[in-house]
């Protein structure tokens, strides 16, 4: 679908302004989610990351620095609930 929207002549602003949109819907949705009771903050902020990451090279980088600070913390808790205490 991106594909053929790209193909219009302004295609490639279409595309990039969509997910810059669609992207910063769900991050702003996160942090309003912030002030409301409920673990409901951080899953819009990650998709609205994950959408920019579809088009935008920083927010990969983010992502993927995200991940691998998830990933180290989950190791760092899975470690800990191995010792006995």
């Amino acid at each position: 679908m991106r594909e053929r929207v790209r193909r219009l002549p302004a295609g490639n602003f279409i595309v990039r302004a969509s997910v810059l949109l669609a992207g910063a819907g769900f991050i702003l949705l996160g942090l309003v989610a912030v002030v409301l009771p409920g673990p409901f903050t951080i899953p819009p902020v990650l998709l609205g990351l994950a959408i920019w990451s579809l088009e935008f090279d920083f927010a990969k980088t983010l992502l993927a620095r995200v991940k691998n600070a998830a990933r180290a913390g989950r190791a760092k808790l899975t470690k800990r609930a191995d010792t006995p205490a």
